[in-house]
């Protein structure tokens, strides 16, 4: 976004510098990308009046034109703007100025006659890109002779980029209270309102409440033979905005000023009362850029009797727009749903400054702040006269929200020393409503207040309360929820065991007298504001509660007090003070509650309605830290405990197999964790063990994986057929259905893939890198011809694909997909595939095998031995190794060639290391080797043959 230095300046009493203004945004979460400075204008081109024009007598198309400039005598100037005329105030360039492009001007003969200078156009001096004629200027409170740089608006340009979750950096206002909060110098001043008495009356017939929560609108009658104010429109100009009229001018500026987009139809031209409503599938609309566009039942519009005549948030229709006959129009300003805003945007390939604001879901309270403004300036330059409203119809509740916020924990989590006055005063000037909470003055403030059985904040604030309510008040000025029922506010908290266990600020339970109450039910809060019903297994009698003050005091809102057996009515009714034994001495006593552990160094705070990002006490944190200042946050780590191994072994041990997989020449992939029902289906993995999502963004991300292998499927398929690679890997937890009752079951997996001729051998190779690394005691079992009874293996082909075992358990799998499934992927390629479980091949670690060298040389033979696809290298490398004489085995290579494939077979090259004593003979090691090789041929006979090449 760029914004205007100037038009931030408007909202202080003393302008800052680019520079200052750049060093205090730094501070904030925008990020300045580029200043474009603006280009200053030479002293040297000052105003100055057409006394004469005459025809130049050597060109047709030029002119002499005689001008004043507050001299004795008038200057002659040779123009050629066809708009040159007697009486206009002009910029003239004089000799020797330098216009902002660094053209010198100097005096000059031109077809014969002199020429002090030139006249210049809007063009030359920078001011915009009309070069139709010379600027006339149409202002007259500078005399002549005033350096055009007193005159012309001219500002630099910051180009920023603003977090998503803050709207008001839209809008020069919310960025200039931003930064006034870090500089106790600068005076803030906003713009004042009127006051404006709004009605309830639904003017506009709106059918969907929840997409469009707030519609304000008034009609009114302005004159329209005025022109824009040039302070509004070098404002617009500056920030990138096109000039229209005044009406539509207005309503950018205040879109510009507080970040509220606003809509003015022409009133002579809407037929009868507006209407907010879904778009019916197949209606048209023509919108302002004269786009003729095909609406959805997606489409959220504002119609009339005729049909729609604006797509809510992002554009208006041209058949209600405004222009030079409008004499009356009717102003709109409203909340839109920000989902329906984006996807309206996107559909219909358009996006505006209206939409990229209603797109950050702006606050209620907004609306009718910006439409106070709004009014004063059509009022103003428009002389606008109200004729019906103006109108407010309000369908939800602005939400206000309080927060507590522990300083001591602030300067943990910071790791720095906090001043708490200090930072009560930078919330304050941050608008936030900031002070050191103290609970007993807090409850005593309250005394004498009446009982309202069923007060709650929207209706009675802080003017009446009820037993619950009141406790319900104090924790919500704190942030913390804790029901707004007695029964609700007995299920939350942690329970005291004892009376003598009490601290101030525990709330003390009893049975009392049920009026109107629920004891089987209860509602909680939710942190949207929503609220959850709880409903209980058996039926809580809890009707009455109040607060513990320490010593032996009670503060409660009561109407009722229990006297001989019997409830009785109090002299003295609403909030009190009453002994403690009044409460844990009465037979229907239920126990204490404790929903804070202190109170010590607690900042109350009121969040303002414009800072909608904050919702929590740590992004308080993140106010203070500013507040601060960022250069003083230590530059060390904060001294932590130990972490739980369990919370951080796995990401290591993630960390530790990446690496190794990135040092064999394998490339790391990420890729969604969402997958269609067609990769379902190939995959052959049950519906029952898959996540349907029940509001997917596409068809795409139905489901939520259980396995990595389409994923990976899907990647390669995407892939140049040219592409070689090693493989790819991908480190990933997937998550796995066990049924409606049992949450899924969610487990950290290792994906290895590879394309090509080689590609199952170059995933075997990868895998056991890792399992080596790992020093997992893995067992693999072949499908061969019972390859859907090992799980995992229905995809592959059976000769070519092996199930991991860690003892009895399955921990994963490898193998090359079958053809149907490779060409349901879309694959031109084999394809091998693994999966493994990180976690379970890291429970049951191989220790490393240490022995002692013998005092003399080991001897070594090289074996290539023929053997079935489907025969593993780690089954051949067991059976060797089962010969005493056999020091260790070590892979060389794999070979096939079009012959052995067709015969499903491959030849596999090891190394033998063989202890055979010091001087061993040629017979011995022979023998020895045909020894080894005969065992393995044994103990793998189930696996075919296998012979010695």
């Amino acid at each position: 976004m760029k914004i205007a230095v100037e038009t931030i300046n408007r909202y202080f009493k003393k302008p800052l510098s680019t520079d200052r203004m750049v060093s205090l945004i730094e501070r904030t979460e925008i990020e300045v990308e580029e200043i474009l400075y603006a280009n200053r204008l030479d002293p040297k081109i000052i105003l100055a009046k057409v006394l004469d024009v005459f025809p130049h007598p050597n060109a047709d198309r030029l002119r002499l034109v005689d001008i004043e400039y507050g001299a004795k005598r008038p200057t002659r100037v040779v123009c050629g703007a066809p708009n040159v005329a007697v009486g206009q105030r002009v910029a003239w360039v004089r000799p020797g100025a330098t216009l902002p492009d660094g053209t010198q001007i100097d005096q000059a003969v031109i077809r014969g006659e002199k020429s002090a200078g030139m006249l210049a156009s809007a063009k030359e001096l920078s001011i915009s890109d009309d070069h139709s004629g010379i600027v006339v200027l149409d202002e007259v409170t500078h005399s002549l002779g005033t350096s055009l740089c007193d005159i012309v608006f001219s500002t630099d340009v910051l180009d920023v980029k603003t977090p998503a979750n803050r709207w008001d950096y839209l809008s020069g206002e919310g960025i200039a209270r931003e930064l006034s909060a870090y500089d106790q110098s600068i005076q803030l001043l906003l713009p004042e309102r009127g006051e404006y008495t709004y009605q309830d009356t639904d003017v506009a017939k709106v059918k969907v409440r929840e997409e469009n929560k707030r519609f304000l609108s008034a009609r009114l009658r302005l004159k329209n033979d005025v022109k824009t104010p040039s302070w509004l429109v070098d404002n617009l100009l500056a920030n990138g905005f096109v000039p229209h009229n005044p009406v539509v001018d207005i309503t950018n500026f205040v879109m510009l000023e507080t970040g509220q987009p606003s809509h003015a139809y022409d009133a002579n031209k809407v037929r009868g009362p507006l209407t907010v409503r879904f778009a019916k599938s197949g209606e048209k609309l023509t919108t302002l850029d004269d786009v003729h566009r095909t609406l959805m039942d997606q489409d959220l519009v504002v119609c009339d009797d005729s049909g729609p005549i604006g797509l809510a948030g992002v554009i208006g229709g041209a058949s209600t727009q405004i222009d030079a006959t409008s004499t009356e129009i009717i102003l709109e300003a409203a909340h839109w749903d920000k989902t329906l805003v984006r996807r309206s945007s996107i559909r219909h390939g358009i996006r505006t400054e209206a939409s990229a604001r209603f797109e950050r879901n702006l606050p209620l309270p907004l609306q009718p702040y910006a439409f106070a403004r709004l009014l004063d300036l059509l009022i103003d330059i428009c002389g606008a006269e109200i004729i019906e409203g103006p109108f407010d119809q309000l369908h939800a509740w602005p939400w206000r929200r309080f927060l507590g916020v522990r300083l001591r924990r602030a300067e943990q989590y910071l790791g720095m020393r906090l001043k708490e006055a200090e930072m009560v005063r930078g919330l304050r000037r941050l608008g936030f409503a900031a002070h050191h909470f103290s609970l007993s003055a807090e409850l005593k403030s309250h005394l004498g207040k009446p009982y309202k059985w069923g007060a709650n904040f929207r209706q009675d604030g802080e003017e009446a309360f009820d037993c619950s309510y009141l406790v319900d008040r104090l924790y919500s000025k704190l942030g913390v929820a804790v029901g707004h029922t007695a029964l609700g506010q007995l299920h939350h908290g942690e329970e005291v065991d004892s009376n003598d266990a009490l601290r101030p600020g525990d709330v003390v339970f009893y049975e009392g007298k049920i009026e109107n109450s629920h004891t089987d039910h209860y509602y909680k809060t939710l942190p949207d504001g929503s609220k959850q019903k709880v409903v209980l297994k058996s039926p809580v009698r809890v009707g009455h509660n109040g607060i513990y003050l320490g010593n032996n005091q009670v503060i409660h809102a009561a109407i009722y007090k229990f006297r001989n057996g019997k409830w009785v009515k109090r002299r003295q009714q609403g909030v009190i003070i009453s002994p403690l034994s009044e409460f844990v001495d009465n037979p229907g006593y239920i126990g204490a509650r404790r929903y804070i552990s202190s109170f010590n160094h607690i900042i109350a705070i009121e969040v303002p309605w414009w800072r909608t990002d904050i919702t929590s006490e740590t992004d308080i944190f993140e106010e203070m830290a500013k507040l601060a200042g960022y250069e003083k946050l230590p530059e060390s780590l904060p001294q932590l405990p130990p972490m739980p191994g369990t919370a951080q072994s796995q990401q290591v041990e993630n960390m530790r197999i990446r690496h190794g997989l990135v040092r064999q020449g394998a490339i790391e992939i990420n890729s969604y964790s969402f997958i269609s029902e067609a990769d379902v289906k190939l995959s052959q993995i049950p519906e029952s063990q898959v996540l349907r999502i029940a509001n997917p963004r596409s068809p795409e991300q139905a489901f939520v994986r259980s396995s990595m292998l389409a994923s990976h499927a899907r990647f390669w398929a995407k892939q140049s057929a040219r592409a070689s690679s090693l493989g790819a890997f991908e480190i990933s937890r997937v998550y796995e259905a066990q049924g409606l009752v049992k949450q899924p079951k969610e487990s950290w997996r290792l994906a290895i893939s590879a394309p090509g001729e080689q590609a199952l051998q170059n995933v075997q190779g990868l895998l056991h890198s890792v399992l080596s690394d790992m020093r997992a005691q893995v067992t693999f079992r072949a499908g061969r011809h019972d390859a859907d009874s090992i799980r995992g293996l229905s995809v592959y082909v059976p000769q070519r694909s092996a199930g991991l075992f860690v003892g009895s358990e399955w921990a994963g799998v490898i193998g090359q997909l079958r053809t149907s499934v490779r060409r349901g992927f879309s694959l031109s390629a084999d394809l091998a595939y693994a999966e493994v479980l990180i976690e379970l091949l890291g429970s049951s670690p191989r220790p490393y095998p240490i022995r002692a060298l013998p005092p003399y040389q080991l001897v070594t033979r090289d074996i290539s031995l023929e053997v079935p696809v489907g025969v593993w290298w780690q089954e051949i490398r067991g059976a060797l190794q089962s010969d005493k004489h056999v020091w260790q085995v070590e892979y060389r290579e794999n070979y096939s060639d079009s012959m052995l494939q067709k015969s499903d077979r491959r030849v596999v090259t090891v190394r033998l290391w063989l202890d055979l004593g010091a001087q061993p003979s040629l017979d011995q090691i022979d023998k020895s080797v045909q020894r080894a090789v005969k065992g393995l041929q044994i103990q793998l006979k189930q696996a075919g043959k296998i012979s010695v090449r």
